[in-house]
């Protein structure tokens, strides 16, 4: 009796499977379609009183050689938030 949102890369091909009731499905569309023979994921869902939403983003880019990584940062450190100093 609640919702659930499934978030995916825009890159990867999604297939939706399952049963809704009482409950709505909406599976987001990318702004772009995904490359031939790209990834597929499976999800297979079935709500009571409850929504199903699957929504798409960019990918982020690839953390780069020289990059903290965040176990390095003190905690909550701007770096660390992204907030300016």
């Amino acid at each position: 009796m609640g919702g659930i949102n499934i978030f995916v890369p825009d890159d990867v091909e999604v297939d939706v499977s399952g049963f809704s009731f009482m409950g709505g499905r909406n599976v987001g569309s990318a702004k772009k379609s995904p490359p031939p023979g790209a990834q597929v994921v499976h999800i297979r869902g079935y709500s009571f009183m409850g929504g199903l939403n699957v929504v798409t983003r960019p990918r982020r880019p690839a953390v780069q050689a020289g990059d903290p990584s965040p176990a390095a940062l003190p905690e909550g450190s701007a770096a660390e938030t992204g907030l300016p100093g």
